[in-house]
């Protein structure tokens, strides 16, 4: 897991995807998932470009669903 004390969330979803390689991390800005962060990936060898996209109430917590996510779906993350 990486450290993200002191960054801004900009800069924690940034160390996150920097960390997990072929994962996008944003967050919510408006409406009822505001606050949430989300991370999206792509499978290129799945027919049609399939993808999955994670959400979680925190970076801390985006970080740690990445991560499961990759250890149930190896080499699935593009």
């Amino acid at each position: 897991m990486i450290c993200i004390d002191g960054l801004s969330l900009t800069e924690a979803e940034h160390a996150i995807q920097d960390a997990h390689p072929g994962w996008h991390v944003w967050h919510s800005c408006d409406g009822p998932a505001l606050g949430s962060i989300y991370a999206t990936t792509t499978i290129p060898e799945a027919p049609g470009g399939s993808g999955t996209t994670l959400c979680a109430p925190s970076v801390e917590r985006i970080e740690q669903v990445i991560g499961e996510w990759e250890h149930d779906h190896p080499g699935a993350a593009a």
